[in-house]
This record gives C-alpha cells, sequence and structure tokens, in this order.
C-alpha cells in the first residue's frame, strides 16, 4: 500500500472521518475555471480583509480582482492579483489564503478549480473592507 493512500486511511479510521473522493494524483490535475457545467463551490469560511491603513499611499478606496485556485479538498491552494493597488491587493491575499470552500465535484470527483473574487476597499469609520465572491 503506498505510503499516503496509508496516511488518509490511518487518519480517517483515527479521527472517523473521510474526505471528499480525491483521485489519485489530483494535485496534478490542471485547475479548471468555474463556468459552464462546473459549478462555484460554497464559501465556508470568509475572512474579510483588513483595511491597510498605509498614510503614504494616499488612496483611499480601491479594488482588488484575484485569481483563486480551490484544491479539491477546497482549501485555497494559490491566489494571485490581477489587478488592483498593492497595498490593497495584499490585504485581499492575505484574507483570501484563509478562505475554505466545499470540494467541487466533477462527474463525482473532486477537482481543483479557479474562481475570480473582488474585493471592494473603502473608508467608513475606521476603515473597512468588502468582498465580492465568486465574480463569474
Amino acid at each position: 500500500m503506498r505510503p499516503v493512500l496509508w496516511l488518509l486511511l490511518a487518519s480517517a479510521m483515527l479521527t472517523g472521518t473521510v474526505a471528499a473522493q480525491v483521485p489519485e494524483g489530483a494535485s496534478q490535475q490542471v485547475p479548471r475555471r468555474v463556468g459552464g457545467n462546473i459549478k462555484p463551490p460554497t464559501l465556508l469560511k470568509q475572512v474579510h480583509a483588513e483595511y491597510p491603513f498605509d498614510t503614504q499611499s494616499g488612496f483611499r478606496e480601491g479594488v482588488v480582482v484575484l485569481d483563486v485556485t480551490i484544491d479539491p479538498q477546497g482549501r485555497v491552494g494559490k491566489a494571485e492579483a490581477i489587478w488592483g493597488r498593492v497595498p490593497f491587493r495584499e490585504a485581499a491575499l492575505a484574507a483570501v489564503k484563509q478562505w475554505r470552500f466545499t470540494p467541487t465535484l466533477v462527474d463525482g470527483v473532486a477537482v481543483p478549480i479557479i474562481v475570480t473574487v473582488r474585493f471592494e476597499f473603502f473608508l467608513g469609520g475606521e476603515g473597512s473592507s468588502r468582498a465580492f465572491s465568486p465574480m463569474i
């Protein structure tokens, strides 16, 4: 028995849980973009971005757009800012890396996917941010 499979089985026996079916070599699967027959995953855990109080930037509001790769287990594997100002990008990336989603199934098998997430930063009171997710 392969070591990874043995570890997964041992973990499931100890915790009494079984994860979503993830095919062997899933980590090498090419992520698919949400759309068509690939539905967006359900957001289970959302961490809001903190407004970056960078007094030198002079920017009060801004929008950041990220491409986010979600692994077969529903964790954020990779996040890349594709648009937005640097202080806001860093805050959005820090937040989205903590998000968790439901696994996305294609033909009953969990697959990695890519979603686009839009964060909107604005000042209000002590500063705040909003995230709109996913944007397709």
